[in-house]
């Protein structure tokens, strides 16, 4: 299975190569007309209660 055409082009705002320096990809991208950051965790109280959190800003 083919992941990216051949003829897609990578928007020049998007990261290149492995890192994501937040500094300038935290920002607003151009080429995106919808942008969201989210997190996912399991965590447990000092009592021992399970939680799970889920948050979605866009």
């Amino acid at each position: 299975m083919r992941l990216l055409r051949n003829d897609f082009k990578r928007p020049s705002d998007w990261p290149k190569g492995d890192v994501i320096d937040l500094d300038i990809h935290d920002l607003p991208h151009d080429s995106s007309t919808t942008e969201w950051w989210y997190i996912n965790s399991h965590i447990t109280s000092n009592t021992g209660k399970k939680y799970s959190v889920f948050a979605s800003f866009f």
